[in-house]
């Protein structure tokens, strides 16, 4: 019983992540507001969440690979987003941090991403709306790796 609950629980979970993913890339109003959704975003977001960590470092936690990551880096740093700092003590590392722009793109997105979400959520009542709260707390309690990342 508890075995096919997780599995149904887990499956809701993961198709609700790509079905809300889906939805806001999809939207014209995210588009938008946030430009379009792409490694590029996903990289400034880790940056934003851990700034200075390695090229390689980033690549492994996003599964990108050494050329594309290269080339995702020069394209940010070409747009002011982030800049290059080579390691004072291991020259064969560079290092990546957010500037203040990339940071206020950054925020910006987060908070086009937090008004999609509104949106959808504002048709539930003040009950439901405190249950899915308690669930979500109970969920993000089950990946702390990711708490500094939304606040």
């Amino acid at each position: 019983m508890r075995e096919n609950t997780l599995d149904e629980v887990s499956g809701d979970i993961a198709s609700f992540l790509r079905t809300a993913y889906q939805g806001m890339v999809k939207s014209e109003k995210f588009r938008r507001r946030s430009g379009p959704m792409n490694p590029r975003v996903m990289v400034l977001r880790m940056l934003a969440a851990d700034s200075g960590m390695t090229i390689s470092s980033i690549g492994d936690k996003l599964n990108i690979s050494r050329p594309n990551m290269t080339a995702i880096i020069g394209s940010l740093i070409k747009d002011g987003l982030v800049r290059r700092t080579p390691d004072k003590e291991d020259r064969r590392k560079v290092h990546v941090s957010i500037t203040e722009k990339g940071r206020r793109f950054s925020d910006r997105l987060s908070s086009t991403v937090k008004e999609a979400i509104k949106e959808r959520l504002a048709s539930m009542d003040e009950r439901e709306l405190s249950g899915l709260h308690d669930a979500m707390k109970k969920v993000r309690e089950l990946y702390p790796e990711g708490k500094n990342e939304e606040g």
